[in-house]
């Protein structure tokens, strides 16, 4: 069986993968946006991009002034950060092939740690655990995640993700993650805006973001009169502060 290296070994060694890959990451562009206010200004900070597939996180946080840490266990992703990052002459960025699960950097390492889509395939509450150790005082985790209880659950029958056997992420277990933090806030994304997400097949990105953002309005009023269904949303954005 192949395992979760491999998986993504093969997903982005080919063009087929890597237009997925670069598809999901505009579907998600109003939590990854929400997740950069979260970590704030990164200016001399030391950033831990934690899963960082192909480094869009990882060369943000680097031109605006971070020393980051791009972690992962596909050899593809990091060959070719290490190549753009040449290309770009970017001298800010390391890249360590590693398990999430297996980090050994020393303790307070960290001003902040970010995670986009990782905790699905590993055991999330050791990892978080871990990344309390890693954090400095005042340090944060900034996180993205899939939901599990959402619309996307009939999509994903057809996902070859499911491979993998993801243990998406609940509400119930983001919360006994906190429980190592001092703070914790969340918000959530993609309702009726996920409605959106099938015009990125079929219209520019420009297009398709538009109609999202429009739907993503809707959202913020729908979750202001009924809050329990934020836990319906496709996409979270959390943040751990230490």
């Amino acid at each position: 069986m192949a395992t979760v290296t491999d998986f993504y070994n093969e997903q982005w060694g080919s063009s087929e993968g890597i237009a997925q890959y670069n598809r999901i990451l505009l579907m998600l562009s109003l939590a990854i946006e929400c997740s950069y206010r979260y970590v704030g200004d990164v200016r001399g900070k030391r950033v831990l991009d934690l899963g960082c597939g192909f480094g869009q996180q990882t060369f943000y946080f680097a031109q605006r002034g971070a020393e980051v840490w791009a972690v992962d266990i596909s050899l593809e992703c990091l060959e070719y950060i290490t190549t753009e990052a040449d290309r770009q002459h970017i001298k800010r960025i390391r890249v360590v092939a590693k398990s999430a699960e297996s980090l050994d950097f020393a303790e307070q390492s960290f001003d902040v740690i970010y995670i986009n889509s990782l905790l699905m395939h590993v055991d999330a509450m050791t990892v978080l655990q871990d990344c309390y150790r890693l954090l400095a005082p005042s340090g944060k985790v900034v996180v993205i995640e899939p939901m599990k209880y959402n619309v996307m659950m009939l999509v994903r029958l057809f996902s070859s993700y499911r491979k993998m056997k993801p243990k998406y992420m609940t509400f119930r277990r983001f919360e006994k993650c906190g429980k190592y933090f001092s703070s914790v806030r969340h918000s959530e994304f993609y309702f009726f805006s996920l409605l959106s997400l099938p015009l990125f097949y079929v219209f520019s990105a420009e297009n398709a973001g538009r109609v999202s953002r429009v739907l993503e309005r809707v959202d913020r009023g729908v979750f202001f009169v009924f809050p329990f269904l934020r836990k319906l949303s496709w996409a979270s954005v959390w943040e751990f502060g230490k």
